[in-house]
């Protein structure tokens, strides 16, 4: 069960951050993705997308172990504007932006994290995908994931109906 469950983990990640490598995408801020294992719980995760205007696409999923309940919510709203800024501040960071993405390869663990992200840099997007221990370049980023998504959970959203969670994948040229 331990290589079945890693093999989906790595390959979500691997298809959130494979996105990155076709042409940019401007119309989005950043794309960001946080999951979590715990092999005698589940597989859960949270992706988000941003916009320019502030708009944003929040899907969570969840999959209980063994093959137990499984389910997803997805969100859509405005983020307050400070935190869009926020983000666009922590984006520009140098040491972020000269983040490359983390080996790829087999892991073995009862539990841990992945972050993703795609974030447009002019006629490129950067992607990455790292396993905990998270490299320091990329606290910052993580941090204002986890506060705004707690932020959003506050707020009592709606989730969408008969909307199927897709990654957080952006339709359009």
């Amino acid at each position: 069960m331990r290589g079945r469950v890693f093999a989906v983990l790595v390959a979500l990640t691997m298809g959130f951050s494979a996105s990155a490598q076709g042409p940019p995408a401007s119309s989005f801020v950043a794309k960001l993705k946080h999951m979590k294992v715990d092999l005698s719980n589940g597989v859960s995760g949270t992706c988000l997308a941003v916009f320019p205007d502030g708009r944003f696409h929040m899907e969570e999923t969840w999959q209980s172990l063994p093959l137990g309940p499984s389910g997803s919510r997805i969100y859509e709203d405005l983020l307050p504007k400070e935190a869009l800024e926020s983000l666009q501040a922590i984006l520009e960071a140098p040491g972020l932006k000269e983040l490359k993405d983390a080996k790829r390869g087999w892991v073995s663990v009862d539990r841990g994290a992945v972050f993703a992200a795609v974030i447009p840099r002019g006629e490129k997007n950067q992607g990455f995908a790292f396993f905990t221990p998270f490299p320091g370049a990329l606290t910052p980023l993580v941090q204002w994931f986890q506060s705004t998504t707690n932020a959003l959970h506050q707020r009592k959203l709606h989730p969408l109906r008969h909307e199927k969670p897709a990654n957080c994948r952006l339709a359009g040229p």
